[in-house]
């Protein structure tokens, strides 16, 4: 009942919230009866919000935004890449491996993602998905915010499938520049927010790769002038902070805003991963959003309270 609690309390605290914004790890190994369990469980929450009967109408679906974690692929399927084995049939020595890889079955392990995200949204889009790393949205330029939905995970594979050292998933080296040059630069009052899976961290791990994948990654945020990055991956409660690096103006002013876990179980939740949810605030001064005010509330067995925190809002 986590869904109702929340939208109960939000209510009450005269919260209604105009996106559900979902980064990542919808499910934990991409089943089908995962997504089929949150696809209700996510519809009864914006309907319990926006006090809608019935059916959620299509211009509600459009404000669900939402990208894929490295959970919300099966692996299984996946792993048909580089194993034979006979479905139904004993486990014992039905698995053989193939003498060469490949990732012909990838997109296969992604289907169950996919057929949910078009469910969700409405979004016929998301059936025909072709791999590539950036999306850009549009929908609520009126409001003064244009979306970047960034796929960390699009490289994952059965053999590729956690943060390495020597290898990892979200590998952004190989993705040319140009794919990453959105921006609509006559409109320079618009509030430019990425929505991604893994921290901005991931995509700096010490190899040749990585610094590449960094620099593809400042790229990204300087290119399209990002003014704010919301993600999630790290289960914890990680209070708004600047990226403050070396890529140039917008990476050193770029907010940051982790999201916590809803709905984690107990045993993969560390003692740091509490769970939880945020709300952020855009502020308008002269409709124009001028600054970001992110809240954190935790979720305690059936209480939910708000988390004090001393930053009162970030100026963009």
């Amino acid at each position: 009942n986590d869904n109702a609690r929340i939208a109960a309390f939000l209510l009450e605290n005269e919260i209604r919230p105009d996106l559900i914004i979902v980064t990542g790890d919808i499910a934990d190994k991409g089943k089908k009866s995962e997504f089929d369990e949150a696809l209700v469980w996510l519809q009864e929450l914006a309907k319990l919000i926006w006090k809608v009967e019935g059916k959620l109408p299509q211009e509600y679906k459009d404000r669900f935004i939402i990208v894929p974690g490295n959970h919300d692929y099966n692996l299984s399927i996946n792993a048909s890449d580089n194993y034979e084995f006979t479905f139904g049939a004993d486990k014992i020595n039905t698995f053989k491996k193939k003498p060469s890889n490949s990732l012909e079955n990838q997109k296969l392990g992604f289907y169950n993602f996919m057929k949910f995200a078009y469910e969700l949204t409405g979004d016929i889009s998301w059936l025909n998905y072709v791999e590539k790393p950036l999306y850009k949205s549009e929908k609520f330029i009126n409001w003064g915010i244009r979306l970047y939905m960034l796929n960390s995970v699009y490289g994952i594979n059965n053999t590729n499938c956690e943060n390495r050292f020597d290898k990892f998933y979200c590998d952004l080296s190989s993705v040319q520049e140009k794919n990453f040059n959105m921006m609509s630069i006559s409109n320079d009052s618009i509030c430019n927010i990425l929505v991604m899976h893994n921290a901005p961290e991931n995509f700096r791990i010490g190899t040749e790769a990585g610094e590449k994948s960094w620099n593809r990654f400042q790229v990204l945020v300087e290119d399209n002038r990002i003014n704010a990055c919301l993600y999630g991956h790290t289960h914890d409660f990680n209070t708004a902070r600047r990226l403050r690096d070396n890529g140039g103006r917008c990476c050193k002013k770029l907010l940051c805003i982790s999201a916590p876990s809803v709905r984690l179980a107990a045993a993969s939740r560390t003692e740091d991963a509490d769970r939880g949810f945020n709300i952020i605030e855009l502020n308008k001064i002269d409709g124009v959003i001028a600054n970001i005010k992110p809240r954190y509330f935790s979720m305690k067995k059936a209480s939910i309270s708000e988390i004090e925190d001393e930053e009162d809002s970030f100026s963009i």
